[in-house]
């Protein structure tokens, strides 16, 4: 009994942590429905712009992601 308590503590905080994580990453990005798939735009604060992906909508998988080079004049 006492290993299943355990067990549930670690997974209840890791959980907690999972969340708390995805919940701060979430605010960092827009999601917007068209034509049957997800255009996701994700700041990355290291190139300094941000990064573009197309999902589809049955099971979130990535159809394709779009990394935009910036044009040299």
């Amino acid at each position: 009994m006492e290993t299943h308590k355990r067990k549930d503590i670690v997974e209840d905080k890791r959980t907690d942590f999972l969340f708390t994580f995805f919940k701060l990453e979430a605010e960092k990005y827009e999601e917007v429905p068209i034509n049957g798939y997800w255009l996701i735009k994700q700041w990355n604060p290291s190139l300094k712009k941000p990064i573009v992906a197309i999902y589809d909508y049955d099971g979130f998988v990535k159809y394709k992601n779009y990394n935009r080079k910036k044009k040299r004049l």
